[in-house]
């Protein structure tokens, strides 16, 4: 049995699909457990240097704005989780995923969480071309900026 512990920014696609992979080993074996957490990026980086501080080992050359712990103590990132999903539980296509799923989840969670700390942002969105009807036009997508 094994606690597979995955935190991360909440922006990086990455952060979700190791969790994918987590629960794909937990499906396999319902006695491993998984603990996800996600957060705004400066969070990430202050809890990812208290790890430092506490554990040291590989989180001093871990430069990716995910991480994953097995059983308290550092894997690494998205590909470590991959090999030892492929090596130790036989999931040979642990790489292979739909990402725009994890991606949407990353927007997604990451303008809840910015809407949840009441941080400062700028919203810029964009559209296409004018059209007649306003309820028509094709809308693009949103560039936050936290401030």
């Amino acid at each position: 049995m094994s606690l597979f512990y995955i935190f991360g920014s909440s922006y990086d696609s990455d952060t979700y699909f190791s969790k994918h992979i987590a629960l794909r080993i937990a499906k396999i074996n319902p006695e491993n457990k998984i603990q996800f957490e996600i957060m705004n990026e400066i969070d990430y980086q202050i809890k990812l240097n208290d790890f430092k501080n506490k554990l040291g080992g590989g989180f001093h050359n871990h430069k990716y704005n995910h991480c994953v712990m097995r059983d308290g103590k550092f894997l690494g990132d998205l590909m470590a989780i991959a090999r030892l999903a492929t090596d130790e539980f036989g999931i040979e296509d642990s790489e292979i995923a739909n990402t725009l799923i994890f991606e949407k989840n990353a927007k997604e969670d990451t303008l809840n969480i910015l809407k949840q700390s009441e941080m400062k942002c700028a919203y810029l969105d964009f559209y296409g071309p004018p059209v007649d009807n306003e309820d028509e036009r094709v809308k693009y997508g949103r560039l936050v900026i936290e401030l």
